[in-house]
């Protein structure tokens, strides 16, 4: 069946309304770009094309949509990846971008951004690993790391004193109910 025609009010030419649709879709990406840190932005072309189909191109409209899962993040320069967030610095998401471009193993086309992101989390990781002394007690909970971790809106100086002051009463008994109960070990 045909694509449906439009015609430019301008000009009065006729255009099939798919090449409408992809124009609106590399507009949008282009404004997208423009949204992107000039060390990110310079490498994400060559990211995308990791997505093309083989013998195809990538069309606008998967571009677009590639770029706006991910545009957010990396402008707030956060990730937020299996109940973790981390902060992800510009440069960071740049070297993300130039591992995946580097890796020779790859499977093509990719279809999710789900190598980009273990591999910025990793690396989050690592560089939370590094210099740890301040972060041992968060550590232990398998937290991130306090410079990478994203502070939640309600922290602790919203909650009134008296509320404090209870929490803490709370958690001293259950630490000394763990510290004097015994393990039960089967005979």
């Amino acid at each position: 069946m045909p694509d449906m025609q439009l015609k430019c009010p301008e000009c009065g030419q006729q255009f099939p309304l798919s090449a409408a649709v992809q124009e609106a879709a590399a507009t949008r990406f282009a404004l997208l770009m423009g949204e992107l840190p000039p060390l990110v932005a310079r490498r994400w072309p060559a990211y995308l094309r990791l997505f093309r189909p083989r013998g195809g191109a990538l069309p606008w409209a998967r571009m677009e949509a590639l770029s706006r899962d991910l545009v957010e993040a990396i402008t707030q320069q956060t990730l937020d990846y299996k109940g973790t967030t981390w902060r992800i610095p510009h440069a960071t998401w740049a070297e993300g971008l130039d591992t995946v471009d580097a890796m020779p193993d790859k499977r093509l086309p990719l279809t999710s951004h789900n190598l980009l992101l273990g591999i910025l989390a990793n690396k989050a990781s690592a560089a939370g690993d590094r210099g740890a002394q301040a972060r041992e007690a968060t550590s232990t909970r398998g937290e991130p790391p306090a410079e990478l971790r994203v502070t939640p809106a309600h922290n602790h100086h919203t909650i009134p004193p008296e509320r404090r002051a209870s929490a803490g009463i709370a958690m001293r008994s259950v630490r000394e109910i763990l510290a004097h109960a015994t393990p039960k070990h089967p005979e």
